[in-house]
This record gives C-alpha cells, sequence and structure tokens, in this order.
C-alpha cells in the first residue's frame, strides 16, 4: 500500500505503463485532485529520445535538420519550463499540455541522431531562452503569439507568410494544409451547450443557452485567423477569443477532439427557414506559433540547416550550447 509520501522504484531496466515503455526511475505519488501520478525521472537528453519523434515524426534522412531544429525546440521548451509544474510533483506533462512524451516507445534512429547532435543546444534570443512554441502546419501563414493567448509577446513570435521564392507555402504538403469540418445545427448546438461555458468561464445552464442560430468571426489577424468568435442563439450572444476557439468549435465528424485550428472561413447553411448546417473550410493544425514542423520538413528538404530553420522561425534568436539549468 501506498502511504502518504511518494514512492520511487528505480528501475534496472525498461518498463510498461498504458503499453509504453520506459527507462529511468519511476515515482509514483499522490494526485492533487485524486488519484495517483505518476513521474518518470530521466535526463533531458534521454527526456527528448521520448519527444521528438511524437512531435515531429520519423521522417526520412532528407529531414533530418528538421528534426534536429526540432530537438533544439523541444529541449529549449523543456529547460525553460522546469519546475513550471513543481506543485504537482514534476516538470512538463506527457501531452499536449507541454509535449508529448512516450519514453522509448517509438524511438527511431533519425530522432536519437537528431538529439545526440545537438546535445546541450538551445534556442536563445538575447540573453534568455526563447519561448520555443511549435505546432504541426501553419497553413501557409505563422501567427503571433498575443493573437492567440493572453501572454506577454515576443519579437520574435510574431506571424509571417511562411513561403519559399516562388510563394509556395513550406508545409503545403501537410494532409492539415487545407480542411473542412461540418456540423448540423443540432450538433454544433450540443457541442457548445457542452463545452462553450467551460471555454469562457461563464456558467451557462442548457435551457439558458436556448438554439443555436449562426456564428460569425467578428475579429481575425493577418493571417486570417479568426481572434473573436461571435455565437448567437435565440436567447444570447457569446464571444470566444484566440486560440480558446478550436476548444469550443469541437470536431464531430473527425478523430480530432478539437477544431485543427482557427485559419477558417464560415458558411452557414439553412434549412426550413433555420440554421440547418455549418460549414468550416479551413487550413494549418495548431496554434501556429513558432516552428512549423511541416513547414520545417520542406524547408529541410530544400537544403536548409537546422539554425536557419530555426532563424526563419524565431527571427533573431541563435543557437548556443547551453546546460540543462532553469532559464
Amino acid at each position: 500500500p501506498i502511504g502518504v509520501g511518494p514512492v520511487r522504484f528505480t528501475a534496472n531496466g525498461l518498463w510498461s505503463v498504458g503499453g509504453d515503455r520506459f527507462a529511468g526511475d519511476l515515482v509514483v505519488q499522490r494526485a492533487t485532485w485524486g488519484g495517483l501520478t505518476l513521474v518518470n525521472l530521466v535526463e533531458i537528453e534521454d527526456y527528448l529520445r521520448g519527444v521528438v519523434p511524437w512531435e515531429i515524426g520519423r521522417p526520412d534522412w532528407d529531414a533530418l535538420e528538421a528534426v534536429k531544429a526540432q530537438a533544439i525546440a523541444a529541449r529549449t521548451y523543456t529547460i525553460r519550463h522546469l519546475g513550471r509544474w513543481e506543485e504537482l510533483g514534476f516538470d512538463v506533462y506527457a501531452d499536449v499540455r507541454d509535449q508529448v512524451y512516450r519514453g522509448r516507445t517509438g524511438t527511431a534512429e533519425i530522432t536519437d541522431r537528431a538529439v545526440k547532435e545537438t546535445r546541450d543546444e538551445v534556442l536563445v534570443f538575447g540573453d534568455e531562452l526563447a519561448r520555443a512554441y511549435y505546432s504541426s502546419t501553419c497553413g501557409g501563414h505563422t501567427s503571433t503569439l498575443t493573437d492567440v493567448w493572453d501572454r506577454e509577446g515576443a519579437p520574435y513570435l510574431t506571424g509571417f507568410r511562411d513561403v519559399d521564392s516562388k510563394g509556395r507555402s513550406w508545409c503545403g504538403q501537410s494532409p492539415h494544409f487545407r480542411w473542412t469540418e461540418v456540423w448540423s445545427a443540432r450538433e454544433l448546438g450540443s457541442v457548445l451547450r457542452t463545452y462553450l461555458g467551460d471555454e469562457i468561464e461563464q456558467e451557462i445552464e442548457p435551457t439558458e443557452f436556448g438554439v443555436l442560430r449562426g456564428i460569425e468571426a467578428v475579429q481575425r489577424d493577418p493571417s486570417g485567423r479568426v481572434t473573436r468568435l461571435r455565437i448567437r442563439t435565440d436567447r444570447s450572444e457569446y464571444e470566444v477569443w484566440g486560440d480558446r476557439i478550436r476548444w469550443v468549435l469541437r470536431p464531430v465528424h473527425s478523430r480530432f477532439t478539437i477544431l485543427r485550428s482557427t485559419m477558417f472561413e464560415i458558411e452557414l447553411q439553412e434549412a426550413g427557414g433555420a440554421l440547418g448546417r455549418v460549414i468550416l473550410r479551413g487550413g494549418g493544425f495548431g496554434h501556429g506559433v513558432g516552428l512549423c514542423q511541416t513547414g520545417a520538413l520542406g524547408r529541410a528538404r530544400a537544403g536548409q540547416r537546422a539554425e536557419k530553420i530555426l532563424e526563419a522561425y524565431y527571427p533573431g534568436s541563435k543557437v548556443e550550447r547551453r546546460r540543462a539549468t532553469p532559464g
């Protein structure tokens, strides 16, 4: 039985949880919200071996420089966030709240090599570790941080068109470069009743929400992303800001748990004088701030080195070698 304090298990080999394999020690502790938290204690370079293949994938060798850029960005993010969740007993979540981490599951030669060849390399702006945010597919234009989250801006996290010399988007080969999501009015109304209140921090009773009449983009950023969305019902109006829009407009006919991007156009179709369907035609996958992973792959295949890729997505930054200390 586990007492009030954490229990540490020292591993001499690999161990498994939920089908994934891990190395390093395991700490089992009581979670502040009840239940148990499992914490894997590993060195940062070993941790990155379990992050990089799940963040940028395992591409062919012609994209090695993109994988190295990802390793540097992920290392920078990790070191900068050491101690972030100290009150919960760990440094980073093993999912999209920080970075996806699955231990030794899915490691590959190319990702291991990228981590090894960039050992201790981090991204800095001035004297500080950069805020090395990244996402899957920018859709041809990256985002400005302050248009996405209520956080202090940074000069190297400003949106720009991410295209080559011929005007072609570097991430144009992504399966998420362009997409469509469709809801019936009833389906989207049900989604909004479930999630809207939490995302705008307002208690909304199901009967108070009423019947969905429509949604509209009332503000966009220079990339075309919706930064302020208005939701109209027969009883009230609500507004959602920034990246929270993705958490409100959750798909019901695709495998994605939240909307892929806020870069979309809206089509409302009527049926019998009322709202019948809502169609979003969009582009990109993720928040769009910082490095575009599929854009980085395209740049690497065109011959760009990791340092140049990082300079493109974090202008004015540079790569330095630093030991892992909180930044």
